[in-house]
């Protein structure tokens, strides 16, 4: 069907008379006539066929799915570019016996955008570095990045330790210090021991879980740093019965049992962050293996300790309570042994005294008392 704007451009020309097919000369003057009349014939057709093209009704497509192939007409392949929405390749398929690609058009689903990657935290690791000549621990502390206290501790050197080439080093890879797990510890424990959060200790170790530490495993500490071993202190004079004292006629139930416990382990050894007989005890390691033995459990560190049950003065003390010191060797709460009756405690004291009694009403206790609690 001729649409209107065709038909009165015709009726236009009929009325300017027959058209001649001869071809008039053309001259210098003709030709910006004949430029003028192109031009105004070319804008007659572009309106008309815009006009016709907003005219024409739309023909209605299948909506595009991931899986869906839309079959168009020669006619729809005009708009085909509407067809390439985001998240479509638009290919024409073309036909086996070689003639031109026929009108089809495939949508074939292709994500718009690939998912970000998610990174993943990756566990520090510790090297093995063999020392070189002139290495001195702190220049290869400036070269890692690290304190050279770092150093120290991880290779168990004293302050001032000279190198000797080829020897081999633990380099961690951040400030901090090592530490190998043992029976007894949790997350909770290790950080405060170290004076560092449990968060801290999971995302360099890439820790699955608070319950998921097995024993010796090796955890990288950031930020931690060894405590001292309690500095002797000099005890009371103890009668000679007292090195193999009997339960105290105070003990009762559940505190005697523990007395009875704890003095089996009179003697052995004293070692920092020890927990068991085999490995030896530190202060808090001593109590809270004494406690497991009693069918109790209470936390790792100190302050974990001290809130373990109510708390009790020094005059209500009973066997089996939990006694606390502070200042021993650093600020704050810094030890814990277990009363025994009689005004005495057996604890693990320090390297060169191990588990051993002490007179709570030595002078040195005396100053450096906190509290107690009953854990029991």
């Amino acid at each position: 069907m001729v649409n209107k704007p065709f038909r009165a451009l015709a009726s236009l020309l009929r009325s300017r008379g027959p058209v001649r097919l001869t071809s008039p000369a053309l001259n210098a003057s003709a030709l910006p006539r004949a430029g003028l009349a192109l031009g105004l014939l070319a804008i007659a057709l572009g309106v008309a066929g815009g006009v016709y093209a907003r005219s024409r009704p739309p023909r209605p497509l299948a909506a595009a799915t991931p899986s869906a192939t839309a079959a168009l007409s020669a006619e729809g392949l005009r708009g085909q570019a509407e067809l390439a929405q985001p998240g479509y390749l638009v290919s024409r398929g073309a036909s086996s016996r070689g003639e031109r690609p026929t009108a089809t058009l495939a949508l074939t689903a292709v994500p718009t955008s690939l998912p970000a990657a998610t990174p993943t935290a990756a566990a520090m690791k510790a090297i093995s570095y063999r020392v070189a000549a002139g290495d001195t621990v702190a220049a290869l502390a400036e070269r890692f990045g690290i304190s050279a206290e770092t150093i120290l501790w991880a290779n168990d050197l004293d302050a001032g330790a000279t190198l000797q080439p080829g020897q081999e080093l633990t380099i961690l890879p951040v400030s901090g210090v090592l530490h190998t797990v043992r029976k007894g510890d949790t997350l909770n424990g290790i950080a405060e021991h170290y004076g560092v959060e449990p968060a801290t200790i999971i995302a360099a170790n890439s820790v699955a879980s608070p319950d998921a530490l097995s024993i010796d495993q090796t955890l990288i500490i950031p930020g931690g740093r060894p405590l001292p071993p309690p500095t002797p202190v000099p005890a009371a004079p103890l009668a000679p019965e007292a090195t193999s004292a009997p339960v105290s006629a105070e003990a009762t139930g559940k505190g005697a049992e523990i007395v009875a416990i704890a003095q089996r382990y009179l003697g052995y050894a004293y070692v920092y962050g020890g927990a068991s007989p085999a490995a030896g005890f530190d202060c808090s390691g001593f109590t809270q293996y004494v406690y497991g033995q009693a069918g109790l459990s209470i936390a790792r560190g100190l302050s974990g300790q001290l809130a373990a049950g109510p708390s009790v003065s020094r005059s209500e003390l009973l066997p089996g309570d939990l006694v606390f010191f502070q200042g021993t060797y650093q600020a704050g709460l810094s030890h814990v042994g277990i009363y025994v009756g009689d005004g005495m405690m057996i604890h693990a004291s320090s390297p060169e005294r191990g588990v051993c009694y002490d007179d709570l009403d030595a002078t040195y206790w005396v100053q450096h008392y906190y509290g107690a609690c009953r854990a029991w």
